[in-house]
């Protein structure tokens, strides 16, 4: 939760961005809570200059994003969910159906109470990712549904951190179980590549991943 040391900064912080950027009673709780500025001061080694600069922009940043019908729709439906269900987000039956989506939620919480999300790119049919790869149109599918994703876990990390008074976090668990080498320095590779690349590009709009995507 909130340490009583990281409270004066982020009175500082919010009273800042709320006085000429927005006004925060029009926004969701999971964009504009303390816990949310904590995160950022967290992920930036509790330097408040580089905190508030980047809560700035990710405020604009999920404020555009959230104007998406998808997006508004998919959060609508969530907006008070304890657990990630993949079928909210845009294009998840399309993508799910061709095999080309390796993410899964898991049922329920590990040992320490946490929630846990599955990577397996086990699940994903290497010819088809081959000719997703090469359609633009296709790639843009998969985009919009990873950037849905993260508003998901936003709003699923911040109901999860109010209830248990702590700053709550995924677990995320990669499982490369039968996947073979060719696999791995084909067609994945080059997938994964694409995925490493979105998350840096939004890394620092993200709360929760901030500064963590290598």
């Amino acid at each position: 939760w909130i340490e009583e040391s990281e409270q004066p900064a982020i009175n500082t912080i919010r009273e800042a961005v709320q006085s000429d950027v927005v006004d925060f009673s029009e926004l969701p709780d999971d964009m504009t809570h303390e816990l949310t500025i904590a995160r950022f001061l967290r992920g930036n080694g509790n330097d408040a200059k580089i905190a508030e600069k980047l809560f700035r922009q990710s405020l604009d940043h999920r404020r555009e994003l959230n104007k998406r019908p998808e997006i508004a729709a998919m959060r609508k439906a969530i907006h008070k969910h304890l657990v990630v269900d993949l079928s909210h987000l845009p294009f998840f039956a399309e993508l799910s159906d061709k095999k080309l989506l390796p993410l899964r939620g898991m049922d329920g919480m590990n040992v320490q109470d946490l929630p846990t999300l599955l990577v397996a790119p086990g699940l994903l049919d290497c010819e088809a990712l081959s000719v997703f790869m090469g359609d633009e149109k296709e790639v843009e599918k998969f985009r919009a549904f990873m950037l849905a994703h993260l508003e998901q876990r936003a709003i699923v990390l911040h109901n999860l951190s109010i209830e248990q008074k702590r700053m709550v976090k995924f677990v995320d668990v990669r499982d490369l179980f039968g996947v073979s080498t060719g696999a791995l320095l084909g067609p994945i590779r080059s997938f994964m590549g694409f995925l490493s690349a979105l998350f840096k590009e939004v890394q620092d709009y993200s709360p929760e991943i901030i500064h963590q995507v290598s």
